[in-house]
């Protein structure tokens, strides 16, 4: 199990991690599976994850609007979604709170989630970890898509090369 950095990164600013890979996913705010993209969501419950993608120990950024739809001035957002490009993932459950997992937020994405291609990256080895405060562990092939993105969360998802050092970010706020 590779260790965690002991570099902690902010990003609260919500600066860019990572190099630039996928292109500006917007939607067209059509439902995607149970999830419709709604105008000014609701923040009772709002919170933040942190999603990593790393190709042969190179940090990939995460698209900006990965769950945004261009409305008018605004934009409308799907209860997983981007901001920029720093990999948070801002969760903002309408109605109610929920669970909320990895598998919905490639699902919004519309990207793939599997042992043979992430977001489009095939025939490299994967492994994910995931890290709550201090404790990293990993998790199996078999649950990816059930992992629940939950406050403060990293999910590091290694392609290829196996990471050196699990990424350890930090961040205040949910906005």
């Amino acid at each position: 199990m590779p260790p965690l950095s002991t570099t902690v990164v902010d990003i609260t600013d919500g600066h860019k991690i990572g190099t630039v890979h996928w292109g500006d996913p917007q939607t067209d705010g059509s439902p995607i599976g149970n999830f419709t993209c709604v105008l000014n969501p609701n923040h009772q419950f709002a919170r933040y994850a942190h999603v990593s993608i790393i190709e042969n120990n190179e940090a990939l950024a995460l698209p900006g609007n990965i769950g945004a739809h261009p409305e008018n001035n605004t934009h409308c957002f799907y209860t997983l979604h981007t901001h920029n490009l720093s990999g948070k993932v801002h969760i903002t459950p309408q109605g109610t709170d929920g669970t909320f997992t990895l598998g919905d937020f490639f699902d919004i994405w519309k990207q793939p989630l599997t042992d043979t291609n992430v977001a489009g990256i095939t025939g490299l080895p994967v492994e994910i970890f995931v890290t709550d405060g201090t404790t990293t562990t990993k998790v199996e092939a078999a649950d990816w898509r059930s992992i629940e993105l939950k406050d403060h969360r990293e999910v590091t998802i290694s392609l290829g090369t196996e990471v050196t050092a699990i990424p350890n970010f930090t961040w205040t706020g949910n906005d």
